[in-house]
């Protein structure tokens, strides 16, 4: 989805003003977009851009004109950017990493000697996975992993605070599971509320659109995410 940048200071001012003028709470606000109240906290504290479609309704429904428009950024535009880094830097370092057609008619073929031998394999099929289309639930998706998530070669994981984020935290899993038919385990240490995918294919996708592997689905610092 589209976002829109204006000058800084003005997304939250202009946040706030609609907030006082239409006399309403920020969940509220969130259900006339169409995200979750979170995101609506996010792009007043200016952490994420907020998108095209959602300043559109809230000019609607508060009569209050929108600030200045400087640009507008297309979908996915920092994701891709930030693939793109990490996929130079990977070729750089470890060459490149052969076609995924051939890696995978290599590994069913010593499959199929071994379980033909007796021996124990010690192969595990990977978890098919619902693989959606562009939305705004997917795009807020992609805009939580860069804040709270963590993409690892055979699993994702999205960290949350168990006591102060519980309910966006049930939220998470009710995204994973409608989107990609994968049901998440929940672990809670401390007060700390991990999430955790275990699917190469979830990884993959994720990579596809973007996203980066390591401690944090890294973005560039300098520009705010796509969360919606």
């Amino acid at each position: 989805m589209p976002r829109v940048v204006f000058a800084k200071g003005e997304q939250s001012e202009y946040l706030t003003e609609v907030k006082q003028a239409m006399k309403t709470r920020v969940e509220n606000l969130a259900l006339d977009c169409g995200v979750h109240p979170r995101t609506i906290r996010d792009w007043q504290r200016e952490k994420y851009l907020i998108s095209q479609k959602a300043a559109t309704s809230l000019q609607k429904i508060s009569g209050i004109p929108c600030p200045r428009i400087l640009e507008i950024l297309p979908d996915y535009w920092s994701t891709r950017k930030a693939g793109q880094v990490g996929a130079r830097r990977r070729f750089e370092r470890y060459g490149s990493p052969g076609t995924a057609d051939g890696r995978r008619r290599g590994g069913l073929g010593s499959y199929e000697k071994m379980k033909q031998s007796g021996l124990p394999t010690g192969f595990k099929f990977r978890k098919a996975i619902v693989k959606p289309e562009p939305s705004s639930l997917l795009a807020e998706f992609l805009g939580i992993m860069p804040g709270d998530g963590g993409v690892g070669p055979h699993q994702i994981t999205i960290t949350l605070n168990a006591i102060t984020d519980a309910d966006y935290a049930d939220f998470v899993v009710d995204v994973i599971v409608q989107m990609f038919g994968l049901i998440p385990s929940q672990k809670t240490r401390k007060n700390a509320c991990n999430i955790v995918v275990s699917s190469i294919e979830l990884v993959e996708f994720l990579c596809q659109k973007g996203l980066v592997r390591g401690n944090k689905a890294h973005t560039p610092s300098h520009s705010p995410t796509l969360d919606s």
